[in-house]
Parts: C-alpha cells; structure tokens; sequence
C-alpha cells in the first residue's frame, strides 16, 4: 500500500502531510487571512454589510427588518451574512445568505460559495436545513433555504447548562440521521458543532434537530484524488470540534463528522467543551491527548462507551458512517434505561455484524400508549350508498389526529379491511396494528341530519374509555369530527399545540355539495392498491372533482385528489397525452396557489414532480415543507423512498419503508414495494418474508402478489419447473392476463420449451402482452403478441424474415412514434431488429436505450434496461462488452440480472463457457 509522505514543521516541530505546504499550527497561531473557513477561532473577521444588501430584495426574496428598520441578521461568518427574507411567491419565511461584496471579485470565493449552495442542496432531509433556490441580484451571489424555527445547540447549552441524558441523545440521533443523509451524497460536512444544529422544543418535551450551514462541505476525497475546489495548507472547520485528522491536512471522510458529533455530544452532557486553549494546543490535544473521562461521572456508563467510539483518535476504530451508529443507538438508549452497561467492544460488533448478509428484520414495534387506529365506520342510513360518507367521516377524524404530533395513528390504507360486520374482534386488530386503543363508530346521514355514535376502546381489556353520540345538523359536520379528534386526543393525555388545534378545526369547505362530491371521489380512488389499472374508474373520479371545484372553486384539497388522478393515468401510460400532465399541472398549480401552507399541497406537488416530470430534486423540496407539520405521513415516507431507489440509496430506501410499514402495517402497495426492493438487493429472504405476508394479509391471494413470489423464488434458486407450477394455479381466465402470459413465455423459454411457448401465445386471445415484469415501480410495457413468437424462432437458431414479422416491427415502431420518452419500447424495438439480422440498427438502438435512462440517473430503470442490452450484446457475439456491462450490473440492485435469469435464460448461451461466466454465476448465488 502506498503510504502519505509526512514532513516536519521547523518552527514548532509539528509532523503533517507532504501533501500540503503549510503547517497547520503555525497557520492557526498565526491567524493566517484564509487559515480557518469559518468557526469561532477564525481570526479572519466576519464579513460586515455592505450598501448593496441595503437593497432589501434579492429576486422574490424581501430581507424583513427590525424595528430599528435594518434586515435581521440571523448570523455572519467569514464568507457572508445570513438574514430572515421573506417569499413573496410562496408566502413564506425563508433564511438567506449572502456572500460579502468583499469576495464578490474573488472567483475562487464564489466557487466556494457555489459548492456550499450545491452541496446543500443536494441534501434533502427532515433533519438537514433545504435550500431551495441559487441566484444572483445587483452582483451578488445567494441562496435561500429552509427557515428553521427554534435555537441554536450552543444557545440551549448554555440556556441550560447541561441537557438531560434523554434529550442529548435524542438530538444525536437526528443529527446522525442528518449527517446520513449527507454522506449519502458522498459529502463531508467538515464543521458539526452546536452552533450549525438547530433545535426546537415543542409541546411535551418533543424535539427537532436540524443542521445547517454546509458551507465547509466538500466531496468525499477517494484515494489520491483531491478536491478541485479545495485549497492545500488550508484547515478547515473549527478547532474546538475538529477531528484529528482535519488538522493533519489528509482527506477527510464522513468518520471526520462523527467525531465532531462525538465532541458535541459531550458538551451537550457536560455543558463544556471537550479541549480549550489556543488552537495550537487544541488541536495537539485532540491528536494526542487521552479523553477527560472524569468529567462523565454523571453520565450513564453505555453512553460514556458510545462517546469512547466516537472520540477514537484512529478513524478505522469509530463507527465508519452515521448509519452504523443510528443502528447502535436504540440498543444504547435501552441499556441507559435498563441501568445495564455496554463494552466499547460490543458497540463495535454491533456495526460490524451488520455487514453480514443475513436477513435483515422490520423494526420491532413496541406499543405505544398514545396509539390509536380509526376503524371504519359503520353506516345506518337507510340509503345504502352513503357508505362513502360514513367513509368519509372515519378518514376526517383519523386525519384530523394524524395531525397531533404526540399520537401514533395508523394509516387508513391499513385499517379499511378492517370493516364492520360481525363482531369484531378489537384486541386482535389492535395487535396485528401495533396500537394500544382503537376508536369505531356508526353514523346514520337522513337528508341534513347526522347523527354520529363514537367509542374509544382499549384493545387489550376491550375497555370503554370514552363514548358520545353527536345528533346535529349535517351542517356542523366538520364541528364534529373536530370535536371528535379532540376529545380523543385529550381521553390519550396528548397535547395539542396552538398549530395542531388550528389545523384539526380547519374547515376543509365550506360548501358540502362540494364535499360529498369529494368523498364520492376520494371513495372511488381508494380503490387503487386493490384493482387493476382501470381508466374508467379514475376518469368518473375526476368528474367528480371537477364537479365540485366549479360549486367550490377554493376547494384545495379538491385539487389535489384532482392531480394525483390525472398523474396516475399519466404515469401509469393510460393516457400519456401532454394534455393529461397539463391538466395534472394545473391543479397542483391551483392547489399551491390557492394554499401554499398546508402539508396535503406539497405532497401532492411532490408526487406530480416525482410521477410525471420525473424531478426529483424539486420533489424532495415539496417533501421537505411537508414533513415539517406531518412527519410520520406514511404517503411522505414512501414517496421519499422511491427517490431514494431511483437514486441509488437502496438501503435508506428499505429503511424508509419499513418505517412506513410501521405506520401502514396492512398497506399492500408499502409491504409490495419492500419485497421488490429487497428482491432488486438480492435479498431473497426478506423478500419471501414480506411475499409471504402479502399473501397472509390478502384473503383472495392476488394474483400479482402469487406472481411477484414466484418470480424471486426462482431468482435465487434457478427452479424453473416450481415457476412453471406457480403459473399453472390460475384460472383459464387468468392465464390469458397480459402479465400471466408474459411470465408463462418467459419460463417456458427458460426451460428450453419452446414449442410450449409458442402454444401460450397461439392460444392467448389478447393482442398485446407484457414486454417486462411489471414491477411496481416501473409500469410494465405492452408489445404485440407475436413479439416472442419471432423471439423464440430467433433462439431457436432460426432465421425469422421481415416478411413473417415485418408487421409485428411496425406495430411496435408506431408505439415508439407515440412514445417517444419510453426507452423500454426502444430496447423492444432493438430485439426486434437483432432478431431480423439488423445488428447495427439494434445495437443503435440499444444504445439510445441506455442513454435515455442511464444508471447514473436512475438506479431503477436503468440497470433493467443495461441487463436487455447485454442479453443483445451476448447474442450479437461481442462477449467483452457484454461482460463489461455484466460486471457493474452485479454490483448493483437490480430487476432481471439475478441467479435464476444467468443460469437459465437462453439468450446468456454464447457465454456460457466463457471462464467468467462461471464467476459471475458464483457471485450471484444466493448465499442465504
């Protein structure tokens, strides 16, 4: 291994990298202009107003001014001045940072200030401030961010003197989660430290963290590599809470932040810093000196250990990323509660096992005594069609405690099968739920009167806690259920802030035609995770909305159920006209304009960004707002996750799931996703696990959810014959659905049985049938019929002609003409032509392919369609690409590339005796 030259300062003998040309303790004793990027013990001076700030506005950005009629400042450092702006689009306040006129001429200060801005907001997370926007006004860079409510760490330190055990580790636990989320996208944060943590105590003791200012972040060095923007000789980051490492001027990594959360964590606990002194002997302290262990004497024993491993001077013995020691935490947390003691050693083989490729358990959900599922409602109206209301009225109370920050409320996607009937049996509910208390009710709607019966129940002793009867008129509908949701809150000792009671007593109309419209639609829509893709269904949805938007043209919430229909017919290539996204367009746009503050608005204008114009960054700032006010919003979790996996975070993608799992437990589309996710990791049995589960959960065992097993059962295990039995359980009738057939095709190919291939197809009665698996994340394509028809000719060794299949290419030609975006068409259209001895025009056309959905821009995509291209690539007798394009796609998640497709799918033959074959084949089996 080839090892760093060091060299010898002469004036204080300091040893450090030869890599920089300054000593950094002369520089810090020194105050050298420069030395320091910010921080306390900079001895450059922060950075002082200037008269073109005076202006006040920068784009739609008002700075807002005291009482003495100057901007507020919110802080200053070395590179600018943060102020308290205003957004007069959005309406909201916003934190702006402008960088001083000073280094305005300076092009290395701006790149500085660029990457700063880039850096951050490329970050998105609950825990992490977002910014928003990048711009210039009268010659000044600045960016506006996230305006984050509450104190600085250091401000509530020194509030407090020191922070309760609890708290402290609390507020860890988010910055860890935070600095996540940062070393995902491969940054280092290079300054953690109580005065870049924002904190907010809210009702009940809760607590939000938030780091800000990324200013020092930078790329994650690789071996060798060294940051173009970066400056040799120069420190960066703040003494006091600078790791060993910053100060020897060798690349940094995201173990460098830790230790500097490490330091935090102590002055949190000890309301003291952990070294103090000049920067010279600060700095000789944190590389040599031992740890003050004395000064933890009040400190539980587990939590001196977890602060022994994140203080390690060596970085190879902390914890080697934020996951690591969020994955330690809770097990800390128990043990300071417990009174037990924990080894530095066993927090260290905690992170450590946690590589091994066993299967990875859901979290285990302990009941929480402020839990609660709204089952649905029973209806007594005569008119048997008002079950939507009854609906209706369950959904508005479990949204309206959804909204109580200290409840834990189950989704409404996991308790609807839990529908009146016989007798229900609370307590097995309520265990399957993971609640404590359950609330049922009946409601009986005779013209404009309404009368609601409600019980709240504590499932385990089917004790009756709280029960009243609403007999009003239909117009106080909206009282009711606030009232409702109220009162329950109260009966569970939850406290309600000012904001969370404003929001449960909001009216979502005023106007109830327009309401039972909504109902009628949202009733209709709900039926989305249990159907097929029914166009009609979603199209009546949408007249209704429509309908009620023209009686209440400011009916919001409206106007999102309106988008979130069209965007379903859009993404879902039931209508990709451009006209079907403009009308998805339009009623976000309406929705924001007409509420810029309410949670619902943002998500359905993430999702819209995320489904139609696949933007994701623009999305995860629509998240970021709604998250603020409905954090554990299960729809927020999941849609954060499918970000994650079209980005590449496959594991905090699974971990998002599994936290929405915890708060949907029955929802068929969160646990669905879960098992392809894990199935894409090649995680085989958690992904049985979780298929097995589906088909627990669903009384009618859904074909797709029978199919999705199958279909990674024979990934990991190659049993073509078991795939084969799994297709044969259907019906007659469901054996010709254009995804049974697809999966009938496949694995006949697989097993060489071709003749019977062809028969499936002969005997099909549908035009079209799947190209690809239909995962959920990716809408499978449908391709004529007789597309393997003239693919199994081709592998067969035969020759098929332009005049036998010359029909099927111009059908398939006029999709792509009318989907011009869909690269999956493309890599059909490829095969196609390969097959009729077209092997440039395939290979073009597998190429554009791959460059309309790279793996770079999406993580989910594009390795399915780079597997199609190398299935051409093998058959077109070029074995090197083929390999080449095989090796990366082994190293990452992926839909088709697995054990059973290698080892049995005909179009990989030409490799086979190739010696890497083998190899690859050995990597690919399964090894659990």
């Amino acid at each position: 291994m080839k090892t760093e030259p060091h060299r010898t300062c002469p004036n204080c003998g300091n040893a450090f990298s030869g890599a920089i040309e300054s000593c950094p303790v002369c520089l810090l004793r020194t105050g050298l202009p420069g030395a320091v990027e910010s921080g306390e013990s900079s001895s450059e001076e922060a950075a002082t107003p200037t008269p073109v700030q005076a202006l006040l506005r920068f784009e739609h950005y008002e700075l807002l001014t005291g009482e003495d009629g100057k901007p507020i400042e919110l802080g200053r450092g070395a590179m600018g001045i943060t102020y308290k702006a205003f957004d007069v689009n959005l309406r909201c306040p916003v934190t702006l940072k402008v960088i001083s006129e000073r280094y305005l001429g300076d092009e290395s200060m701006r790149l500085r200030f660029l990457r700063e801005a880039r850096a951050a907001a490329n970050v998105r997370h609950a825990n992490v401030a977002s910014v928003f926007h990048l711009g210039t006004s009268s010659g000044e860079y600045f960016y506006a961010m996230e305006f984050v409510e509450g104190e600085t760490l250091e401000s509530l330190i020194r509030r407090s003197d020191r922070l309760e055990v609890k708290l402290a580790l609390e507020i860890a636990s988010q910055v860890a989660a935070g600095l996540e989320a940062v070393h995902e996208q491969k940054l280092v944060h290079r300054d953690i430290k109580p005065t870049n943590i924002m904190v907010c105590l809210k009702d009940g003791g809760r607590v939000t963290a938030k780091i800000i200012d990324l200013g020092l972040a930078k790329g994650a060095a690789e071996p060798g590599t060294e940051s173009a923007i970066s400056t040799p000789g120069v420190f960066a980051g703040t003494p006091e809470f600078a790791s060993p490492e910053q100060f020897a001027g060798i690349p940094v990594d995201i173990r460098s932040d830790l230790y500097s959360l490490g330091i935090t964590l102590w002055e949190m606990l000890t309301g003291r810093a952990l070294f103090r002194g000049t920067p010279g002997e600060v700095m000789h302290q944190h590389q040599h000196a031992p740890l003050p262990l004395e000064r933890l004497e009040d400190v539980p024993q587990p939590v001196v250990a977890l602060i022994e491993v994140l203080l390690e001077k060596d970085p190879a013995r902390r914890f080697q990323n934020p996951t690591d020691l969020l994955r330690v935490l809770p097990a800390v947390m128990q043990a300071v509660k417990a009174r037990r003691t924990i080894r530095r050693h066993n927090l260290r083989t905690a992170f450590a096992e946690k590589h091994s490729r066993g299967p990875q358990k859901l979290p285990v959900i302990r009941v929480s005594k402020r839990s609660i599922a709204v089952l649905p409602f029973d209806t007594l109206s005569q008119a048997k069609g008002n079950t939507y209301f009854a609906d209706g009225v369950q959904d508005e109370i479990l949204s309206n405690l959804a909204k109580v920050s200290q409840l834990k409320v189950i989704s409404r996607t996991s308790v609807m099968p839990f529908r009146p009937g016989n007798k229900r049996n609370l307590r097995s509910i309520a265990e399957s739920l993971g609640v404590a208390h359950v609330v049922e009710g009946t409601v009986r709607r005779d013209g404009n009167h309404v009368r609601i019966t409600i019980r709240l129940v504590k499932a385990r002793t089917d004790e009756t806690l709280w029960s009243d009867t609403y007999d009003r008129n239909l117009t106080d509908i909206f009282a009711i259920q606030s009232e409702i949701a109220q009162t329950v809150a109260l009966r569970l000792s939850a406290q309600l802030s000012p904001k969370e009671r404003k929001d449960v007593e909001e009216k979502p109309t005023d106007n109830l035609e327009a309401y039972d419209l909504y109902l009628q639609a949202k009733q209709l829509l709900d039926t989305w995770p249990l159907r097929g893709l029914e166009k009609e269904i979603d199209l009546k949805a949408i007249s209704l909305l429509e309908e009620a938007t023209r009686k209440d043209p400011n009916f919001a919430l409206a106007y999102c159920l309106m988008a979130n229909a069209n965007d379903f017919l859009y993404a879902h290539r039931l209508d990709r006209r451009p006209e079907r996204r403009a009308l998805g367009d339009a009623a976000v746009n309406e929705a924001l304009r007409l509420r810029p503050d309410l949670p619902e608005v943002h998500l359905a204008v993430a999702f819209h960004l995320y489904a139609c114009n696949r933007d994701f960054e623009r999305a995860r700032v629509q998240i970021t707002i709604a998250s603020q006010t409905r954090p554990n919003n299960p729809d927020l979790l999941e849609l954060t996750a499918f970000m994650d996996r079209r980005q590449g975070r496959w594991e905090k993608a699974t971990r998002g799931l599994e936290r929405a799992a915890t708060l949907d437990p029955r929802n068929q589309d969160i646990l669905a996703n879960l098992a392809w996710s894990y199935g894409y990791m090649r995680r085989y049995r958690d992904c049985d696990r979780m298929w097995n589960k589906l088909l627990e959960l669903s009384p009618n065992q859904q074909p797709v959810f029978l199919l999705g097993r199958a279909s990674w059962i024979f990934a990991a295990k190659a049993d073509v014959t078991a795939a084969r039995a799994a297709c044969d359980t259907f019906s007659s009738s469901m054996k010709d659905d254009p995804e049974v057939t697809f999966y009938r095709v496949y694995y006949s190919i697989c097993a060489r049985d071709f003749a019977g291939g062809k028969e499936i197809l002969s005997e099909n009665p549908n035009k079209e049938i799947l190209f690809i698996p239909p995962f959920p994340v990716s809408v499978g394509l449908l391709v004529p019929r007789q597309f393997f028809a003239l693919w199994i000719e081709f592998l067969q060794g035969h020759h098929p002609t332009i005049e036998e299949f010359g029909t099927v290419r111009e059908q398939l030609d006029r999709k792509v003409e009318s989907d011009r975006s869909n690269p999956f068409l493309v890599t059909a259209l490829a095969f196609i032509d390969l097959a009729l001895g077209r092997k440039e025009q395939s290979m073009q056309e597998g190429r554009h392919a791959m460059e309309m959905r790279p793996i770079s821009d999406d993580a989910v995509d594009g390795p399915t369609i780079a597997t199609k291209v190398a299935e051409l690539l093998a058959l077109s007798n070029d074995p090197d690409a083929a390999f080449e394009q095989l090796s990366i796609l082994s190293r990452v998640p992926c839909a088709l590339l697995n054990y059973g497709n290698l080892r049995t799918n005909p179009s990989w033959d030409p490799l086979r005796k190739d010696p890497r074959f083998e190899k690859l084949l050995a990597e690919l089996a399964p090894r659990e």
